[in-house]
């Protein structure tokens, strides 16, 4: 993995951590890592999920899932709310 990549990793996992799971923007990424374009950040990103660190759902913005999470830092009520908006959990309404 190329340093570039290794930057853009921490840097996803960071942002996930501190919005309790929404992946940071292409735009946020270029600024990061101080790239001229957006697609420069699609190839990266491209390059991490062939090697399996990440996963990516192309009908969907800030898209980005880490392959094996560390998410026991992450609040339950973070969790909740993140597979609610995911829509991979459904609330029984009483």
């Amino acid at each position: 993995m190329t340093g570039l990549q290794q930057r853009l990793l921490r840097f996803i996992r960071s942002e996930l951590e501190r919005t309790g799971g929404v992946a940071p923007a292409f735009t946020e990424m270029r600024d990061h890592l101080g790239l001229a374009s957006k697609s420069g950040v699609h190839r990266l990103l491209c390059k991490l999920e062939a090697q399996g660190l990440i996963h990516r759902d192309r009908g969907r913005v800030r898209n980005i899932v880490l392959a094996d999470p560390d998410l026991s830092h992450v609040s339950d009520t973070a969790l909740l709310a993140e597979t609610a908006r995911r829509g991979l959990l459904q609330v029984a309404h009483a």
